[in-house]
């Protein structure tokens, strides 16, 4: 097959720039191999950056070809901004910024965090201060601007040329905050503390009482006032001040009835989940609302359900938990996943509104109200959709039928006695089958209890996630 020209002189400015690279590996003083860098070596090394950025592209042939050793090519990127950094190129700026948002679109994120602030951590002088102004520009990303300023931060902490140089333009970029995201902000107060740029303390102090600075980065304006050593001007500051961490918190599960996380990474923490719905149940169950609809030794089984639903099929916690949510655990997940007679839909739609006004009153969750009062108002849709059996998952209709036929669905034992027999009902086609005759109030879902692999579990709650987002917006 004919190779297009153009083709096979990527390929080789690519194998330039990697020997470009490798020289500093190969014994060449350091100083000779970055800098000065000329043009042609500027232009190697960009043409190895766009060939990194290019990896799907290459034949295995190419590939091997251009990137000779076991290395991750996005590993290699990050040597080549490093040396373009270190050699003084600020026109390459533009190609590394590529690069990172590269990764970003390519979902590998964690690289740069990892390792882009240590590749700029040892720009030359004249990069530095084009780094900053590109920063100022507010043009960057969150998380492109973040690393841009932790890499100048490590540099100017052991450079004073750097840190007197950037001095100003952290200061003015302060002083024009509502120009930045409140994370960026954060991250230019971060600096400006960190190398003690006491000028920069009025223009935090408005930052922080226009509630434009993370209070969970370094704390409040107290805080970072005393960091500073300065008296400030006493600006009233928001009652409601933003806290990322309570946003992470959130996210990850932790909160008024769980210590540990239930969410990490995407995945459930099995361990913290039990916790979680024990606490949530004993709590509900000593509180006047729960006294009020559980009878004295009784437990709330249905909360407790409808919490375990909601972690296993929608990702949430009480503390996260929308409205939509809540309708949706009860008209679509309910009706799939649990059997119960419909004589005691009442029953569960009152004990999961008294929850839900317990968590209001006690712990004032932001929507626990509106749940609450969603929930009492789908009474009847409740009723009608557990009675459906065009609602029915395929492991619910298992128990439905063996229910139905007389057999105790809610143990094991009881359900392996209708697999039994109605296996050999099919092979005998033989009359309707007789079981225990047990009367069966309610019995979960089988399959509810049997957890999803991680990759799964992990594309289900993403799915869910970005269905919400759109549905934000």
């Amino acid at each position: 097959m004919q190779i297009e020209p153009a083709r096979k002189l990527a390929v080789a400015d690519a194998v330039s720039g990697m020997k470009r690279l490798r020289a500093v590996a190969d014994g060449e003083p350091a100083e000779k191999a970055i800098a000065p860098l000329d043009e042609i070596s500027v232009k190697e090394l960009t043409d190895l950056l766009t060939a990194i950025m290019q990896r799907e592209r290459w034949s295995d042939a190419e590939f091997d070809k251009i990137f000779d050793d076991d290395k991750d090519p996005i590993s290699i990127g990050f040597e080549v901004v490093g040396m373009l950094c270190r050699g003084g190129a600020v026109s390459t700026l533009p190609e590394v910024l590529r690069f990172f948002h590269w990764l970003i679109a390519e979902d590998e994120e964690e690289w740069l965090l990892d390792v882009g602030q240590s590749s700029l951590a040892a720009s030359s002088f004249e990069v530095a201060i084009a780094w900053i102004a590109l920063v100022a520009e507010a043009n960057l990303i969150d998380e492109v601007a973040g690393v841009i300023i932790r890499g100048l931060q490590e540099l100017a902490m052991k450079t004073s040329s750097v840190s007197q140089a950037v001095r100003p333009q952290v200061i003015a970029a302060l002083q024009e905050s509502q120009k930045f995201s409140v994370r960026t902000t954060t991250d230019l107060m971060y600096l400006a503390v960190a190398l003690k740029f006491d000028e920069a303390a009025e223009a935090i102090e408005i930052a922080f009482s226009e509630n434009r600075i993370d209070c969970g980065m370094m704390g409040d304006w107290e805080i970072v006032r005393k960091e500073l050593h300065v008296e400030g001007r006493g600006l009233p500051m928001p009652q409601k001040p933003y806290n990322s961490m309570d946003d992470f918190r959130r996210k990850v599960g932790v909160g008024c009835f769980s210590k540990k996380a239930v969410f990490l990474s995407g995945e459930i923490q099995e361990d913290a989940v039990e916790p979680y719905l024990q606490t949530a149940c004993e709590a509900f169950s000593r509180s006047p609302e729960g006294r009020e609809v559980l009878a004295d030794t009784e437990e709330p089984y249905h909360v407790r359900q409808f919490l375990e639903l909601g972690v296993q099929q929608l990702g949430v916690t009480t503390e996260t938990m929308t409205v939509a949510d809540a309708t949706e655990l009860l008209l679509e997940i309910f009706p799939q996943k649990v059997t119960m007679d419909v004589a005691n839909c009442d029953r569960v739609t009152a004990e999961l509104a008294a929850f839900w006004k317990f968590c209001e009153r006690a712990h004032q969750l932001e929507l626990a109200a509106s749940i609450a009062a969603r929930i009492a108002a789908l009474s009847k849709r409740f009723r009608s959709a557990m009675s459906d059996p065009a609602n029915f998952g395929m492991a619910k209709s298992f128990a439905t039928m063996g229910q139905q036929a007389g057999f105790d669905m809610t143990s094991q034992a009881g359900m392996n006695k209708f697999m039994i027999a109605y296996n050999a009902s099919i092979s005998r086609k033989s009359r309707p089958l007789q079981g225990t005759n047990r009367r069966v109030d309610s019995v979960a879902d089988n399959t509810s209890h049997v957890p999803l692999d991680r990759k799964q579990r992990k594309k289900l709650l993403a799915k869910k996630q970005k269905v919400k987002s759109q549905n934000k917006k």
